[in-house]
């Protein structure tokens, strides 16, 4: 929630990071960044809220993933870039092993929520004693 909530404050910024990534055609970038976006601050929600938690977990994972490979891609590629995760910074080497190494951990999290099959705090757990009442 936190990283989509920087892209909705600055979209046209958040669109010239997709751009940056130089993955996908220039006419595509502003659909792309819209829905990365949106995907992030969805997953996000339903995470903190833990609604349809492993779902989300997913879909957050997927986009986590598809960041950590394009930010991994421009590193083979020896293009050192900004990631979109924080706000505005320095175009440095270190920051992009640093942004794909924290890119890493955050995926490792979402891994661990997709396997925990017992969800005891959030929505889910409430809508699951509901269920079963």
């Amino acid at each position: 929630v936190y990283f989509a909530y920087h892209k909705f404050a600055a979209p046209m910024q958040w669109s010239e990071v997709v751009y940056q990534y130089r993955l996908i055609p220039f006419s595509l970038v502003n659909l792309v960044s819209s829905f990365l976006m949106g995907l992030e601050m969805v997953a996000g929600l339903c995470i903190l809220f833990g609604l349809f938690t492993r779902a989300a977990a997913i879909l957050g994972g997927s986009v986590v993933a598809v960041f950590l490979a394009a930010i991994q891609i421009n590193i083979i590629k020896k293009v050192y870039i900004y990631c979109g995760c924080f706000k505005k910074q320095a175009y440095f080497t270190d920051v992009t092993y640093q942004n794909r190494n924290i890119t890493f951990l955050i995926l490792v999290l979402i891994v661990l929520l997709i396997i925990n099959k017992n969800p005891r705090f959030g929505l889910d757990s409430v809508i699951k004693k509901l269920i079963k009442k």
